[in-house]
């Protein structure tokens, strides 16, 4: 399989709760589906007996105008029981405050390094007119998300 170093993720209701202070939530972290990030991850999604298999890189964060936010180490996790891959490590200020339900994350990886440009919700058609639809098409809908 040929690694994709491009993929998209629109933030849901469950991916941001646990800003909210009542939250039980043990992990800080959000769901990188599949479908858009299997590609861009296929060294973590493998066939091997390990329960969970994670990997640290050197994410930055940008803005839309491309402005950095923070660059810090984070770790992406496969779980196999669950078949699911997560974005772990997101207990930092500047970052809890950009989490928003409908944000858009582009996310481009380089080796261990990750760049992720933050779109406030519905940038698709500023996505698409930079990127194409193909990329688009593969984040789940609102009513799914």
């Amino acid at each position: 399989m040929i690694m994709q170093n491009i993929a998209i993720k629109r933030l849901t209701m469950n991916d941001c709760a646990f800003k909210n202070p009542k939250s039980k939530s043990h992990q800080i972290g959000f769901n990188l589906p599949r479908r858009a990030f299997e590609s861009m991850f296929n060294d973590l999604v493998t066939d091997e007996s390990e329960r969970v298999i994670a990997q640290n890189f050197v994410v930055k964060w940008f803005d839309m105008d491309n402005e950095l936010i923070v660059e810090i180490m984070q770790a992406i996790k496969f779980y196999h029981s669950k078949g699911e891959l997560r974005m772990v490590d997101l207990n930092h200020e500047g970052l809890k405050e950009i989490f928003n339900v409908g944000t858009l994350l582009l996310f481009r990886r380089f080796g261990i390094d990750i760049q992720v440009t933050v779109y406030p919700p519905n940038s698709e058609e500023i996505i698409t007119n930079q990127y194409g639809i193909d990329l688009i098409s593969k984040i789940p809908t609102r009513k799914s998300s």
